[in-house]
């Protein structure tokens, strides 16, 4: 498993265990770049608009990815 695929937010048992793994990291922080474009006004096609978002979602998880300098 992948960083990017890996739960943002996932519910664990008190047994052990996951419940449920909710979003992945990838689909959490491009969901949060949605509303930039939206309110920039300039992303009028959502189809795009989203593309734009995963896109940054990815750039981020590279970015987290490195080691440090």
């Amino acid at each position: 498993m992948s960083k990017a695929d890996e739960p943002a937010f996932p519910q664990l048992s008190i047994y052990g265990g996951m419940i449920t793994p909710g979003l992945t990291k990838r689909e959490y922080f491009a969901a949060h770049m949605m509303p930039v474009f939206i309110d920039e006004g300039t992303w009028f096609d959502p189809a795009l608009a989203a593309k734009k978002a995963v896109s940054f979602a990815d750039a981020l998880l590279r970015a987290l990815e490195r080691k440090p300098e």
